[in-house]
């Protein structure tokens, strides 16, 4: 947990740049130790999800530095708990603010390797769901729409 600690705090306080893959060896490396009980409350959890178990920290689009911060220790200690299943944790955006444009979150990006650990908008709802699920999401909800402007105007 020290290993961790010392990641998400060096991210907080601008000391170090996040680097997934660096972050997720750095705490394999620190293993070992005294054992303790560690628990973590996902926002979604999938165990048997392909290729290995999935954890995504479901947050607003501009999420503050603090839920980054406490996101980003949930999602590296599901790494070390998961290590050898392949474990995918990530910070899950329901939608981009900045649309068209990449989105680029102060917070976020001070804190999470964007490439590595964020899902935005149609990235978060096709890894749930397969290709194509963001899609079918908006014309369902497109759908939804036309019958319910209908429904009012008779």
């Amino acid at each position: 947990m020290e290993a961790i600690d010392e990641i998400v705090n060096g991210l907080r306080m601008g000391r170090r740049k996040p680097n997934h893959l660096r972050e997720v060896e750095e705490i394999l490396a620190a293993r070992g130790g005294e054992r303790r009980e560690v628990r973590i409350i996902a926002d979604l959890f999938v165990g048997d999800f392909k290729p290995g178990p999935l954890y995504l920290e479901i947050k607003s689009p501009l999420p503050n530095l603090d839920v980054c911060a406490e996101s980003k220790r949930k999602m590296l200690i599901f790494q070390a708990l998961f290590e050898g299943r392949m474990p995918q944790a990530f910070l899950a955006l329901y939608y981009n603010p900045y649309y068209p444009k990449p989105y680029r979150h102060p917070f976020t990006m001070r804190v999470m390797d964007l490439e590595h650990e964020v899902l935005v908008g149609g990235e978060m709802w096709d890894k749930l769901g397969g290709e194509g699920t963001y899609n079918e999401l908006l014309s369902i909800i497109g759908e939804v729409e036309r019958l319910m402007a209908e429904s009012t105007s008779k």
